[in-house]
């Protein structure tokens, strides 16, 4: 595999399987660095890792294939010893998480909590790439590279693939893989502003983590899917 070479300008990776979540990093690490590479795969990610180089990686702790902690295991034990070792940056819904078993462990592990602002996220990567010389105003010229589809259009394609899940997942009593689609709900609709769609989303999430009661249950799932109703119709106007 060629490795590509940095030009004194440093590369970014952003690894996170939901998609809305992944595009809403890039587009704020886009105001600071156009060099920003994606990933929603641990092995995608790997095969990036490798080739670019990254001086600083997002890492969402929760992946389809692998978890982040043994994902960051596996890039830095290919990792070139003759190279700086990339800041990290995880992502997660538990600001108080730990490093965790990480056994070749960078100099820098940071945590920042999901949903994360955009200025969050910018502050923390031009930080973490000062030293490197990196932050800069994007020179990416506009149109450049494959077209991506907005958060609004990806928060819409969420919620038609993910409310027949969640309603499958309330019908069989199945709290917890409830809890896990409500969880992306929450940080997507934050990210999108959707206020009303967040705040069912709480109160439904926070029903199903006591023993949920019927009436309760009843009122926040529906209130929910009137939020939902209420934002499609909003975009189809």
């Amino acid at each position: 595999m060629d490795i590509v070479s940095h030009n004194q300008k440093p590369w970014v990776l952003v690894v996170d399987d939901h998609e809305l979540s992944r595009q809403f990093t890039v587009q704020a690490l886009r105001q600071i660095t156009s060099r920003v590479k994606q990933a929603g795969t641990g092995r995608a990610a790997l095969n990036m890792a490798a080739r670019f180089r990254p001086e600083l990686i997002f890492l969402d702790l929760n992946l389809p294939d692998t978890d982040g902690f043994t994902l960051l295991n596996e890039i830095l034990s290919v990792w070139p010893p003759e190279s700086p070792q990339p800041e990290i940056v995880m992502l997660s819904g538990d600001s108080s998480l730990s490093a965790g078993p990480v056994s070749k462990r960078p100099e820098k592990i940071s945590i920042l909590a999901k949903p994360a602002r955009r200025r969050d996220i910018r502050k923390l990567a031009a930080r973490c790439l000062s030293s490197a010389g990196g932050v800069r105003e994007s020179s990416e010229p506009r149109g450049a590279g494959a077209p991506q589809p907005s958060l609004d259009v990806i928060f819409q394609r969420d919620l038609n693939r993910q409310g027949p899940l969640l309603d499958e997942h309330i019908s069989s009593l199945d709290w917890r893989s409830a809890q896990g689609i409500l969880h992306q709900m929450i940080a997507a609709s934050a990210m999108c502003h959707e206020t009303e769609i967040e705040r069912y989303c709480r109160l439904l999430n926070d029903e199903l983590a006591r023993i949920p009661q019927p009436k309760q249950l009843s009122q926040a799932y529906f209130g929910l899917l009137r939020a939902i109703e209420q934002a499609r119709n909003e975009h189809h106007t």
